[in-house]
């Protein structure tokens, strides 16, 4: 289970430029594993092997395709926000953007249909 985050945030930009500010590096790599570890353990609980990571890089399908390309991944499976039209082109698309550049299959889990 990956989360990949950015080196800084928009709010975190503004902090960088104090005297001494907080290594954001280490923060981000921190608040990244605390979103991908109930995913680790729900792959567990299901029976697959699975590891919790973090991994702080700008741009974010870099991250993906680099920890792929580190452990050979056969598969990459990524969740998609289910944005269409302006809204994919204003906020960009992470499962396309993977997809394009990894080399290898992708597997883009649409979010559950709203009822």
């Amino acid at each position: 289970m990956l989360d990949v985050a950015p080196p800084l945030t928009a709010a975190e930009s503004y902090v960088s430029m104090s005297p001494t500010p907080p290594d954001f590096d280490e923060v981000n790599a921190e608040s990244g594993l605390e979103h991908a570890r109930p995913g680790a353990a729900l792959a567990r609980r299901a029976g697959l092997r699975a590891e919790a990571r973090t991994v702080v890089i700008a741009p974010t399908w870099q991250g993906v395709v680099d920890v792929a390309d580190e452990i050979g991944a056969a598969v990459i499976v990524i969740g998609s926000r289910g944005l269409s039209g302006i809204s994919e082109l204003l906020k960009g698309s992470l499962s396309h953007e993977v997809a394009e550049h990894a080399g290898r299959p992708v597997l883009i889990v649409p979010p559950p249909h709203s009822s």
